[in-house]
């Protein structure tokens, strides 16, 4: 393999690796933002017991927000682009290059 077939092969790992990492981060600042509403679902749920089912923020209206098949697809995409990361780590890591993350 020549240096420019093998800088290319580099060029491309290193871009597969950054797009995964910054894909990751957008997906888990979603799914954080999601975990609030099952937290606020939770508490508006344990509260109902000691309050008579009064809430400021009632399960109906937080489940109005959760959408749970678009959370299972969000945590899909993201497994995906670990997966990409990873994988282009690995193979940077045996090209004897240094990972960025």
């Amino acid at each position: 393999m020549s240096t420019e077939e093998q800088d290319a092969i580099v060029g491309r790992l290193v871009r597969q690796q950054a797009d995964s990492i910054k894909e990751l981060a957008l997906l888990r600042a979603e799914l954080n933002r999601i975990s609030q509403d099952f937290k606020s679902l939770s508490t508006s749920l344990t509260m109902m017991d000691y309050l008579d089912g009064f809430t400021e923020r009632t399960a109906e209206d937080v489940l109005k927000h959760i959408d749970v098949e678009k959370t299972l697809a969000l945590i899909s995409k993201a497994r995906r682009a670990a997966s990409l990361r990873d994988s282009a780590s690995e193979s940077l890591r045996q090209l004897g290059m240094a990972p960025n993350g």
